[in-house]
């Protein structure tokens, strides 16, 4: 592993759980934006990459989902994550 690959690993690996759920919320947001540019740009390509990167991520927070402990919030998070990805399959289409 290269320098900066090993810095970014220990960035990501020293986090608190609730800074690594803030960086995966900024992560998909920066997909999102970037899909938005290349859908814009007409690159359709691109702008499916991206969006699949988003539901990655969206994925992987529902995913996490403590259903016991999280009682009514969770499962408000994996409605909002279920429509969020249906709604970026029909933007990918």
């Amino acid at each position: 592993m290269n320098g900066i690959g090993a810095y970014q690993d220990n960035a990501v690996t020293t986090q608190s759980k609730g800074r690594l759920i803030v960086l995966l919320y900024e992560g998909a947001i920066k997909f999102l934006k970037l899909a938005i540019n290349e859908m814009q740009a007409g690159n359709n390509q691109e702008k499916g990459k991206y969006i699949i990167k988003a539901q990655d991520i969206i994925n992987e927070l529902n995913a996490v989902l403590d259903m016991e402990a999280g009682g009514e919030i969770a499962s408000n998070l994996r409605k909002l994550y279920l429509f969020m990805n249906q709604r970026l399959s029909e933007a990918n289409i």
